[in-house]
């Protein structure tokens, strides 16, 4: 009998197969143009060439644009000023989205006339009906798929708790998973702001913004700064409805911002569970004192960053948090999005959102969020003057206060005196 080797197929347990997840496969991109870093997202196939890979740039011409040099090369200058992704290598290739097939020739003849600095290796046109998901800004094309391009800022001040992967389709969000190239720090990945330029529809297009590590969002599991309560806690299965209220506007998530454990005071020798944020004023190691001093630590360190949110539960907000005003450098406002599902809230009914932000251009209508939470305030109150036929009467405080003062006060009004007693207690 000659030798040799007899193979017979293996037999594997069906059950434990059949139940087995089947693994899902990411495709991150990773590239540098001088020292930026930048991650490319598959975001749509297209009839491209399989063979070029290259960087890229979208531009869409509404039926009111006249596709001729001028028109190009305004869009170019101007997305060069708002963006911090968007820059000349991008123009390697260029991809245009029209409603008419008809002016592709002009605007061929357009893209030839670019300076020399900006004119592309290759163009290619696609009509709305195709390309019409495709919006304007910076990509990525390879093997004939279109890639949506971020930005990878490092987190080197240690604000934020968790960076948020950019989502391509509507989901869970999931966590990052990217190291900053300043040691320790977190790589934190940002939009482009070009389309929300075009976004009429998203008032907050092209604004981003992090949040203090207490708020709920939809898969990602909430720390409340402390070790022992992440340790319990489950990915969120909605994002509380302050939060979706900014996304569902445009506003980009960026990720969540560390605190005080369990929102309580903590300066930085106090910080066991995690490291406290550093403050970028004066040597960079001040504290960012408070339960949301990585909001404040945030929004004073990173020019990419529009605007931040803490809580707070008390009304003189604004005056008990010298540290972060000094941090910041600029207004902090109140802002009553709406109640929250809160985790780790243990008095929602007084708890209010702290919005961080540099200008004040930028600040959102503080009234027009808080109707429709009055409206219903004022509906139950008028429920209760129906049901128990009883009158409700409208009290100032403040007014009370004035006409009779107590004698300690002096000539102070109510929020002049009590306007430290926080600080005290």
């Amino acid at each position: 009998m000659g030798g040799g080797l007899l193979t017979q197929p293996m037999a594997f347990p069906q059950s434990n197969h059949a139940t087995a997840p089947v693994p899902v496969i990411e495709h991150h991109s990773y590239f540098q143009l001088g020292d930026k870093r930048f991650l490319a997202l598959p975001e749509l196939e297209l009839d491209l060439p399989t063979a070029i890979t290259s960087l890229a740039t979208v531009f869409q011409l509404g039926p009111t644009e006249t596709p001729n040099s001028t028109w190009l090369q305004n869009q170019i200058q101007a997305w060069l000023h708002i963006d911090d992704i968007f820059q000349p290598e991008f123009l390697s290739g260029i991809i245009v989205v029209t409603e008419d097939n008809g002016i592709q020739p002009n605007l061929s003849a357009s893209i030839e006339s670019l300076p020399k600095e900006w004119k592309p290796d290759w163009w290619i046109f696609f009509n709305k009906e195709v390309g019409g998901q495709l919006h304007p800004g910076p990509r990525m094309v390879s093997y004939g798929k279109i890639h949506t391009v971020y930005r990878i800022y490092d987190d080197v001040n240690g604000a934020f708790m968790v960076a948020i992967q950019p989502p391509i389709t509507p989901g869970p969000f999931k966590n990052l998973h990217v190291s900053g190239d300043f040691y320790t720090s977190l790589g934190v990945a940002v939009s482009s702001r070009i389309p929300g330029v075009y976004a009429e529809d998203k008032p907050l297009g092209g604004v981003r913004f992090a949040i203090k590590d207490i708020f709920e969002v939809e898969g990602l599991r909430v720390t409340a700064g402390d070790r022992a309560f992440y340790s319990l806690s489950k990915p969120a299965a909605v994002t509380c409805p302050a939060i979706k209220r900014l996304i569902d506007a445009g506003a980009e998530l960026l990720g969540t911002l560390k605190l005080g454990s369990l929102i309580a005071r903590e300066e930085p020798t106090e910080s066991v569970d995690y490291h406290a944020p550093f403050n970028p004023r004066a040597d960079g190691y001040q504290s960012a004192w408070s339960s949301s001093g990585g909001s404040g630590a945030a929004i004073a360190s990173y020019d990419w960053v529009d605007f931040t949110l803490g809580t707070d539960k008390d009304p003189e907000w604004l005056t008990i948090m010298p540290q972060q005003q000094e941090a910041v450098g600029g207004p902090q406002w109140q802002m009553e999005l709406s109640r929250s599902a809160l985790r780790m809230t243990w008095f929602p009914w007084t708890m209010q959102y702290p919005l961080f932000q540099k200008w004040v251009g930028v600040w959102l209508n503080q009234t027009s969020a808080v109707y429709d939470d009055m409206q219903l305030i004022d509906s139950f109150i008028a429920d209760m003057e129906a049901t128990f036929g009883i009158k409700t009467e409208k009290v100032s405080i403040a007014d009370t206060w004035k006409a009779f003062p107590p004698n300690e006060a002096g000539n102070h009004t109510i929020q002049e005196y009590l306007k430290d007693s926080i600080q005290q207690i």
